[in-house]
């Protein structure tokens, strides 16, 4: 019986060790059928195949050259996460264990007996989408513990072989069920006890709720999935994200921050960052972290209205609701907890709240991104932005301001058409200078060349004659309504597509062909030759296709299934590769478009576009290649609401859906397509 417990420490701290080493670690369960291992030209969800293999590519569009879907899924690549094959190991262990233990034919008939359930209960495979079956291995799990207590109560010789073997499964199922939080006897500095001595009940909108006891069921009745988080009723898909992205790279974290009390209740670990104020002596205000123990009673809401199937889930829900921490509404006068006050938030915040470890922003743009960011991009506020610039920088130079319109016009006119002031590069010595050095001689160096500007164009302005000042502003003004024009061109590629009448949100369609195309199809000889030279049409084209490019706010991206990456969204790929490998859950919250409304998980009503969700968090389980095409594994905390890929047929254009097959809401999605597609994205 050691053999159980050297397994299940051997297994418990490789899930510290790195992700890689545990998604391949062998699983041994003999008595269950198991995903059958990948083979060798396959990769695990969270598996990324060397962008440099030599290998034959998988072709994305293999078979489908006359249309069909794409990115085919196999239930075993679905079913694979990180969190199902540590599930599916330590069962394989307990079973293995049992069935060794029933070798030794001296063992009396009833711990034969409770072996055997033993070995039943550890060749089960169940997640919260296994129906009935939940319950039936949690009622067998209690059955199981109740039958090892009352065996070793009428165990008298504590030395013997039996007793050893009852206790060492006993204390086994004790921790591994039931969590591995270790709870504060008192209060201290930093930490805080939310519902002791009493435990916190939580409420409800929801009409005619009721809760059920869930007294005689495990937290844990097998290790934490992926796959055990189904989003009910309640718009908290950013806490169920944030436990999938967690359990998808170490599950075991969120045994250490649960623990069943025993009594009926169950205590959730919090952490939460308060502010200090400034001490007397002056000191900056400080940022600490509290921890917050929060007990609540071992009940859920009937029906599993809110977060389903899965009772360490919904008691996680539960608890979250009962701190009062989400938008710190605990500290309100009266504060009275319920479901619906854990509505609406940000999954990577609530990672925090679970983990205290901090967020990395990978990538982050403001919905209103497209209108405000390309459309500046094609100098609509120019004006504005290199009047402010300089004005600042005379001012802080104590020089006078610009003056008249036409200053301004002739700086907005150099940046389309004029080339950059000669700029004296950092000498050898200076070279030698610290970084920070080099930055504020490199500083200096950059306002010294504005300033040059500056003066020259007011030069330039004082000797005009009076027809050189109407023909500047008339070539600027002719120049200001061709760029109108262009701007209408993408204003229509950006209209919405249920009301066409109306520039609302980009939808994730615009892409870098599409805004280059609006610059590609202009005429540029339709500018006035009086005006404007043969170079300095060429001239403008390829500034206003650069500034396209950097446009901010959004990486430049290309279209899907292109093969063609942007370096902004290659970027994205590698840190989010590089996030899930070392064991950092990533999630992932969409953009808001004008959308069509869809009946969500439960009652909800969700919003989408092309198959996204609007304004939804997924979890972002790894990255993927095919060929040429780099892909984001996502799962929909709903448990379903994949995105599906097909192809038109002599079009050969691609089209993004919403799909509802069974796969537990785990999906590929096309890089371009996912960068397009998510405002916000983040590694805890």
């Amino acid at each position: 019986m050691l053999e159980i417990q050297r397994k299940k420490d051997s297994f418990m701290q490789g899930t510290q060790e790195s992700v890689e080493e545990l998604r391949t670690a062998p699983v041994l369960i003999e008595t269950q059928q198991t995903a059958p291992a990948a083979p060798e030209q396959r990769f695990l969800p969270t598996q990324t195949k060397p962008l440099s293999a030599t290998n034959p590519p998988d072709p994305v569009f293999k078979g489908v050259s006359k249309g069909g879907k794409l990115l085919k899924q196999e239930k075993k690549d679905i079913y694979a996460t990180h969190s199902d094959r540590q599930r599916l190991g330590v069962k394989g262990v307990i079973a293995d264990n049992a069935a060794m233990d029933l070798r030794n034919e001296s063992l009396s008939p009833e711990l034969k007996g409770i072996l055997t359930d033993i070995a039943r209960y550890g060749a089960m495979d169940v997640t919260a989408n296994s129906g009935k079956a939940v319950l039936e291995e949690s009622a067998l799990l209690a059955k199981i513990r109740g039958d090892l207590k009352n065996y070793m109560g009428i165990l008298t010789d504590t030395d013997s072989k039996e007793y050893r073997l009852v206790k060492m499964y006993t204390d086994y199922f004790a921790l591994s069920a039931d969590g591995y939080l270790q709870v504060p006897d008192k209060e201290s500095k930093g930490v805080k006890k939310v519902g002791y001595p009493e435990s916190v009940e939580v409420d409800s909108e929801y009409e005619g709720l009721e809760m059920r006891s869930a007294k005689n069921e495990s937290l844990f009745p097998h290790e934490p999935s992926v796959n055990d988080i189904r989003q009910g009723d309640l718009g908290d898909c950013y806490l169920l994200a944030a436990l999938a992205s967690l359990g998808n790279v170490n599950p075991q974290l969120i045994k250490d921050c649960m623990r069943d009390n025993g009594d009926d209740s169950v205590t959730v670990r919090f952490y939460n960052k308060v502010d200090r104020p400034a001490a007397d002596d002056g000191a900056a205000q400080a940022s600490v972290t509290e921890t917050h123990y929060v007990r609540v009673p071992k009940t859920v809401p009937k029906g599993d209205v809110y977060a389903k199937g899965s009772l360490w889930v919904q008691m996680m829900e539960k608890a979250y609701a009962a701190s009062g921490l989400h938008n710190n509404i605990g500290d309100t006068l009266g504060f009275k907890p319920r479901y619906e006050d854990i509505e609406k938030g940000l999954a990577h915040e609530f990672l925090f709240a679970l983990t205290g470890k901090e967020e990395t922003i990978i990538h982050y743009r403001d919905r209103k991104e497209s209108y405000g960011s390309y459309m500046r991009s094609l100098l609509n506020d120019t004006k504005g932005r290199y009047a402010a610039k300089y004005e600042k920088l005379l001012k802080e130079k104590g020089r006078p301001g610009l003056g008249f319109d036409l200053k301004l016009s002739l700086i907005m006119e150099r940046d389309l058409l004029g080339g950059k002031s000669d700029l004296r590069q950092l000498s050898p010595e200076e070279l030698q200078l610290p970084e920070d050095e080099q930055k504020k001689r490199r500083k200096l160096l950059r306002e010294e060349r504005m300033l040059r500007d500056i003066q020259a164009q007011s030069q330039k302005v004082d000797q005009f004659s009076y027809d050189d000042k109407e023909n500047s502003k008339l070539k600027w003004e002719i120049l200001g309504a061709f760029l109108g024009a262009i701007k209408t061109r993408v204003d229509a590629v950006g209209k919405s597509q249920n009301d066409a009448s109306e520039v609302y949100y980009y939808s994730d369609a615009l892409r870098q062909e599409e805004m280059r195309a609006a610059i590609d199809k202009a005429d540029f000889s339709e500018l006035p030759d009086d005006f404007f030279t043969a170079e300095e049409k060429i001239r403008i084209k390829e500034r206003l296709l650069k500034k396209f490019a950097k446009a901010p706010g959004a990486p430049a991206i290309y279209k899907a299934f292109s093969g063609k990456y942007s370096n902004d969204a290659i970027d994205i790929y590698d840190k989010i590769k590089e996030a899930t490998e070392h064991g950092r859950p990533v999630t992932a919250g969409s953009m808001a478009y004008r959308p069509n409304t869809i009946a969500g998980a439960g009652d909800l009503r969700e919003h989408v576009s092309e198959g996204i969700l609007q304004g939804h968090d997924y979890t972002v389980l790894g990255v993927e290649t095919r060929g040429d095409h780099r892909l984001i594994r996502l799962r929909n905390p709903w448990g379903a609401g994949a995105v599906s890929y097909s192809r038109k047929g002599k079009t050969q254009e691609t089209k993004r859906t919403l799909s509802n097959e069974d796969n537990e809401g785990i999906f590929l999605m096309e890089l371009n397509d996912f960068v397009a597609a998510f405002r916000r994205i983040a590694a805890n």
